[in-house]
């Protein structure tokens, strides 16, 4: 059974159009790998593939949480996603992080 819902994908779910305006298509080709990789169907929740994302092996891959695959990807071995938003795209002051006295005096640069 396994083995024709991986011939499904390949000949029709990764064929499936992609437009920014209807997302029906991406969430269905979310659901549909996530359901291939035996994952819970609120892993997929928040994540998106893209069409003509060719797979190595299904066994060897592992998506988590908030997980986005462009387009045309190749993908053999890996473990992606379980990283938060807030992690990955919001830079941290750097200020609050130092244990020691600030300094209040600027160096410029020496020419």
């Amino acid at each position: 059974m396994r083995k024709l819902l991986i011939a499904l994908y390949y000949l029709l779910v990764q064929f499936l159009p992609h437009t920014r305006y209807c997302a029906l298509c991406t969430k269905i080709r979310t659901r549909f790998v996530y359901h291939l990789l035996g994952l819970p169907k609120e892993f997929s929740i928040g994540s998106k593939v893209e069409n003509r994302v060719y797979f190595g092996n299904f066994d060897r891959i592992k998506l988590g949480k908030r997980c986005e695959i462009n387009e045309h990807v190749f993908i053999q071995g890996a473990s992606i996603g379980d990283e938060s938003p807030r992690v990955l795209r919001r830079l941290q002051s750097l200020r609050k992080w130092s244990h020691y006295e600030q300094a209040d005096q600027v160096f410029p640069r020496s020419p």
